[in-house]
């Protein structure tokens, strides 16, 4: 239900009267951008044609987990009074069933703020029966049109993509990890890094572990920070219990995936005491992904045979240092440290000063 539905608003020529609209403008013929279904078979792309916004329904802005930005409609403001409506950018998308928003709510925000009429607009069906489906598809392929703007567009994040990743796994439309992986890179076009997408991707194993969906997952798995503490809270192992939750026990998680430094052990050992009723520090590593020239055992075993005794050398290195010479080696009094000059007012950065310190 439309908007002029609603009200039984009659539509006159005045409603096609708009500054940044002219003639030329609202023909199709003059609109460059090239659109696509992005090779999804059951979206099919109709007519283009100048389309008002009071014809349209917003629905449930499907593309968009937190919904509006207004920062973005801002952005959109300040684009359309510097350089005006862009015929080569992407059109709204409207779904031909219901007359509703695929994707262009932030421009109807900033065009209802600028009184402008109406859009661009390229109208789409899908050709479906199943209704999970079709709104599985219909949420793939508007988060796929949040990546297909050049300038100032706000591309899909983190929390877009886990909507519909969460939404396709529920719902049985991913059922193995690859198809999870493979759609979590398709929806990141332009957008998301490969850690992020890594990331995503640990999450959503450990979505599957929790809620015990039909998804068949990889042989090996990775963690990430959060779903590590998931794992923990959820284990009914005994060492949980031993260990890592007993008050008397000091223990550190090494996340050797995430590229964390292993000298941040040194942190968590520092605050161990000789009086504690358990004064050792308990080391808890998930690793990276194993390979054929590096298993699974080998990444392990490399943690406590190479990693924590290489650390330790170093340790006992500095521990000579500081018995010779009653200090470490940025304390000696002989050091000269400095900072590269960063004050344009009272230093002299242009002639790349260092202050001494």
């Amino acid at each position: 239900m439309t908007l002029s539905n609603i009200l039984n608003i009659v539509e006159s020529e005045s409603d096609y009267i708009c500054p940044y609209f002219d003639e030329k403008l609202k023909d199709p013929k003059n609109w460059t951008f090239p659109v696509t279904n992005f090779g999804i078979d059951e979206v099919e792309l109709l007519h283009k044609k100048y389309t008002l916004w009071k014809d349209l329904g917003r629905g449930n802005n499907i593309g968009r987990f937190k919904g509006n930005d207004k920062n973005q409609v801002l952005k959109l403001e300040n684009d359309i009074d510097q350089n005006g409506i862009d015929p080569t950018q992407p059109p709204i998308f409207v779904n031909v069933e219901d007359d509703t928003l695929g994707t262009g709510n932030h421009r109807w925000e900033s065009s209802l703020n600028k009184g402008i009429t109406g859009w661009m607009g390229q109208y789409y069906q899908i050709n479906c029966d199943d209704p999970i489906k079709k709104e599985w598809i219909n949420k793939r392929f508007t988060k796929l049109l949040n990546n297909g703007r050049q300038f100032n567009q706000l591309n899909n994040s983190v929390e877009d993509i886990r909507e519909l990743i969460t939404f396709g796994i529920k719902y049985g439309q991913l059922t193995t990890q690859p198809q999870i992986e493979r759609e979590i890179e398709f929806q990141s076009n332009n957008s998301l890094t490969k850690a992020e997408q890594k990331r995503i991707i640990a999450e959503m194993v450990a979505y599957v572990h929790a809620t015990g969906a039909n998804v068949k997952l990889n042989r090996f798995r990775t963690f990430t920070d959060k779903t590590y503490k998931e794992y923990v809270n959820l284990s009914t192992d005994p060492y949980v219990k031993d260990v890592i939750k007993d008050p008397d026990s000091h223990n550190y998680y090494i996340n050797k995936q995430s590229g964390t430094s292993i000298r941040n052990i040194i942190s968590a050992a520092s605050k161990i005491k000789t009086t504690d009723k358990k004064p050792w520090l308990n080391v808890q590593a998930s690793v990276e992904l194993p390979s054929t020239q590096q298993p699974l055992d080998y990444k392990r075993d490399n943690v406590h045979t190479y990693s924590l005794p290489t650390l330790s050398k170093e340790i006992d290195e500095l521990s000579k240092y500081k018995i010779e010479y009653g200090c470490y080696a940025w304390d000696h009094p002989n050091c000269q440290h400095a900072f590269p000059a960063q004050d344009h007012v009272d230093e002299n950065p242009e002639d790349y000063e260092f202050i001494r310190y």
